[in-house]
């Protein structure tokens, strides 16, 4: 997204002094922009989202599963689609 001019993204990692973490947030134009949590099988929304979601001014975010799934959680002002990696993946291509 970078090479074609929508902003300049960057790759983070986030956690806690208490080791609570989100896996990665992208941010945009040095911005906050879309945390993404990845879980083997749990489709269940991470209990990170409550710690880390009110803190980010993102509207979305993503928790990528294994196998197939498509839910929308809400977290405060966060709405976090916990998806299949098959499934959320094809919308980046």
């Amino acid at each position: 997204w970078t090479d074609t001019g929508e902003g300049t993204f960057d790759l983070h990692y986030l956690r806690s002094k208490e080791r609570q973490e989100i896996d990665f947030l992208v941010s945009r134009d040095g911005e906050p922009w879309l945390p993404v949590e990845v879980k083997w099988s749990d489709t269940d929304p991470s209990p990170n989202w409550k710690r880390f979601a009110p803190m980010l001014s993102c509207k979305r975010g993503l928790q990528i599963v294994h196998q197939g799934a498509w839910e929308v959680r809400g977290f405060g002002e966060t709405q976090v689609l916990v998806a299949g990696a098959a499934e959320a993946l094809r919308y980046f291509a």
